[in-house]
């Protein structure tokens, strides 16, 4: 074998070497894009996973919430129906201090006062007129009526009392003066 043919051989050689690594590396290379491509496909599961997961508990959050917050409300506008109607015996389930906790708070302490003015009115009904009304202040509407209503009977029972007087005192006067003149 000459130079020329020897150095043939080693290049063909080298060939075959320069294929082999080629094919080796495109091997490798695609064994490496599919362990990648089933990593993506196996990380969207997962996203997705999350996501319809993620969801599915917002949605019962989101259920829970709007149960709770109706349930108050009901319970409020029960309550308001009842008082419209004029039970002022009726009271809100108060669970928790939210905005649905003060609401239920609100009308528990609006019935109170709607029942103690009730308990006055009652009483002055009955000719009670020594009961004890108490206004909350100037934006007070039914107490300040109330308490008025009170005052104004008092001053006409004591001009009702003051007039009766006089004229029980007139009529014994008259009844003497008639004893006198029939004497």
């Amino acid at each position: 074998m000459d130079g020329a043919e020897g150095a043939d051989a080693i290049a063909w050689e080298m060939v075959d070497d320069f294929d082999q690594v080629g094919l080796a590396a495109t091997t490798e290379a695609k064994e490496i894009y599919d362990g990648a491509k089933s990593s993506i496909a196996t990380a969207q599961s997962v996203g997705i996973a999350i996501s319809v997961a993620s969801a599915v508990i917002g949605l019962a959050i989101g259920f829970y919430l709007a149960w709770t917050i109706a349930k108050g409300v009901s319970g409020a506008a029960d309550a308001a129906r009842k008082i419209s109607q004029g039970d002022v015996n009726c009271s809100v389930d108060v669970k928790g201090t939210d905005e649905i906790g003060q609401l239920g708070t609100s009308f528990n302490e609006m019935t109170v006062y709607m029942q103690d003015h009730v308990q006055a009115a009652s009483a002055v009904a009955e000719g009670n007129l020594a009961v004890q009304v108490k206004s909350r202040g100037d934006q007070d509407a039914l107490g300040n009526a109330l308490l008025s209503m009170v005052t104004n009977l008092r001053e006409i029972v004591g001009q009702v009392r003051t007039q009766a007087t006089a004229a029980l005192k007139s009529s014994t006067s008259l009844g003497e003066a008639s004893d006198q003149m029939a004497s």
